[in-house]
């Protein structure tokens, strides 16, 4: 029978490291929601498109109270021996980080793998060799059938199905994303745990003057394959043409950034403002500054940006698909359908109108009830506790 404060490593595929400090931001707040109810530690392997002293380095440290260990993995574009080898020093990495990790910790009482497959792997091993159980929460798209070509290969398929059985329970970040990788055969007890929001700093700013014109914001990572950035720039062409006074800014930065300011260089927009990636306080005013918050995905899980607006306040426009029409409720935003350009500018027009019809002290009322670091922490500390008794 487990008591007191379990030992918990995280074993995410995706996490904050020097290479990507978005990278995995999300499992991040899981960990940090965790904290307070076991002794979380996390070990992150990565690969790296750099030559390093070592093909494979370890950088251990207490990040944000957490015990850390990231393994950078050298994989150079274009490097064919890197490449075949890169397996093989995972492999290596895996064995080693592991024993690391829990020289530094202690022996985990269980192991919690965060995006599958080859996390996933680790925690697999240690049930089989040494008895320690595992759970996965599995945050990744690619089981939705918008993106089933992420989803592909015999070998990975066998591989995720014997990690998925052997886990004590799967945790997704939304019904829909759970029910898309029950349909790929990857069977086990599913649970919703959702994203996490940090409530305490997300918060609205009451005595913020009032925009001179509103304030449509955006934040992703500019991938236009999910994001549909274009799709915004599309719409926001149509309000500047029918004489709407707004300010459209785009906030982050990704692989098709530049793309997107060409694109909306292309359609001579005036309004337009590219921010380039905002973090900490700087993200925090975007939040606040604004006055409706633009999503208009392709394909989506449970989005955090969501969450973090909601929790500071903002009403969400956002497309009909995933997991967001399992938060976006009526009065706290607008749903329009996926690629419904004429849709969004509808809606922007309407919020823009009639900003009343959202209850905006609801949203936050809301997220701290669902979203917030207690509430999905203890969520998942019954489900260790669940794990541990079986």
């Amino acid at each position: 029978m487990q008591t007191g404060k379990p030992k918990v490593l995280f074993l995410p595929a995706w996490y904050p490291n020097k290479t990507d400090i978005m990278s995995g931001l999300f499992v991040k707040y899981h960990a940090l929601a965790v904290q307070p109810f076991a002794d979380v530690a996390v070990m992150h392997i990565t690969p790296v498109n750099a030559v390093q002293t070592s093909t494979v380095e370890y950088e251990y440290g207490i990040n944000d109270g957490l015990p850390t260990l990231i393994i950078y993995i050298q994989k150079r574009e274009g490097s064919l021996a890197d490449k075949l080898l890169y397996p093989l020093r995972y492999i290596f990495a895996a064995f080693k980080g592991y024993k690391l990790i829990t020289g530094k910790t202690g022996k985990p009482d269980i192991n919690h793998v965060h995006i599958l497959t080859r996390s996933g792997l680790i925690a697999l091993w240690k049930k089989l060799a040494g008895g320690t159980p595992y759970i996965i929460t599995e945050h990744w798209s690619r089981y939705l059938p918008q993106n089933k070509a992420s989803y592909s290969g015999g070998l990975r398929k066998w591989l995720t199905k014997r990690v998925v059985e052997n886990a004590s329970m799967v945790t997704t970040v939304s019904k829909h994303l759970g029910d898309a990788m029950q349909s790929h055969g990857l069977e086990n007890e599913y649970r919703q745990v959702s994203n996490v929001v940090n409530v305490d700093f997300f918060t609205p700013d009451h005595v913020a003057p009032v925009n001179s014109k509103p304030v449509l914001l955006h934040v992703s990572c500019f991938d236009e394959k999910p994001k549909n950035v274009k799709g915004i720039l599309d719409a926001a062409h149509i309000l500047e043409g029918k004489g709407v006074d707004f300010e459209l800014r785009l906030v982050g930065d990704g692989k098709d950034h530049q793309l997107c300011v060409e694109y909306c260089r292309q359609l001579g927009l005036k309004n337009v403002v590219f921010t380039g990636l905002r973090t900490g306080d700087d993200l925090l005013k975007e939040f606040q500054a604004a006055d409706v918050f633009i999503l208009f995905s392709r394909f989506e899980n449970q989005p955090v940006v969501i969450l973090e607006a909601f929790a500071c306040e903002l009403p969400v426009i956002a497309t009909k698909v995933g997991g967001i029409p399992e938060v976006v409720q009526n009065g706290f935003g607008l749903l329009i359908d996926l690629e419904d350009v004429n849709g969004l500018v509808n809606a922007v027009e309407s919020a823009i109108k009639n900003p009343s019809q959202f209850d905006r002290a609801a949203m936050r009322r809301y997220v701290t009830e669902n979203y917030s670091y207690q509430a999905v922490g203890r969520l998942f500390y019954e489900i260790y506790n669940s794990a541990l008794n079986k």
